[in-house]
C-alpha cells in the first residue's frame, strides 16, 4: 500500500472486496474507502471488520458493473477472466482520468500496464479520454 502513495484522503474502491483486507490496509493510511461485494457474507464480515477496527468505511452489496467508480483515486480488482474485458470498458468509460487500478492475477484487456508486482498488474488510466486506445 505504501507504494501505491495511498495517504489520508485518498479514495479507494475496492471491486470484488470480499472479506474487506484491501479497505482495512487502506483504511490504515488514512483513505476513504468504498467496497462492493455480491457475497452477503462477505459483505457482513467486511462491515464488522471496518467497525471493530474503528474504520468509516462503506461495502456495498452490489455487482461491481453498478459502482460509481467516478471518484475513485485508486481502484483494486479481483475479478475473473470473463468480466475483464466488460470492466475495462466500464472503466475507461467511467474512471477519472489518472486514476490507479490494480488488478490481481488476471489482465484488463485495452489498459496499458505500467507495472507488475507479483501477482498486481497496475494500471494508470491515461490524463485525458483521447489517450485511451479501444
Amino acid at each position: 500500500m505504501r507504494e501505491l502513495d495511498i495517504k489520508p484522503g485518498t479514495r479507494v474502491m475496492d471491486l470484488g472486496s470480499g472479506d474487506g483486507k484491501i479497505l482495512m490496509c487502506a483504511a490504515k493510511f488514512g483513505a476513504h474507502v468504498t467496497g462492493y461485494e455480491l457475497n452477503p457474507l462477505l459483505v457482513w464480515i467486511s462491515r464488522r471488520r471496518l467497525k471493530a477496527c474503528g474504520t468509516r468505511a462503506i461495502v456495498h452489496r452490489k455487482n461491481l458493473f453498478e459502482a460509481d467508480v467516478s471518484s475513485a483515486d485508486i481502484i483494486f480488482v479481483f475479478g475473473i477472466t470473463g468480466i475483464m474485458e466488460k470492466l475495462s470498458k466500464k472503466l475507461l468509460r467511467e474512471a477519472s482520468p489518472g486514476t490507479r487500478i490494480i488488478s490481481f492475477a488476471f489482465r484488463l484487456p485495452g489498459l496499458e500496464e505500467v507495472e507488475r508486482k507479483n501477482i498486481a498488474f497496475i494500471y494508470r488510466l491515461p490524463q485525458s479520454r483521447g489517450d485511451a486506445g479501444g
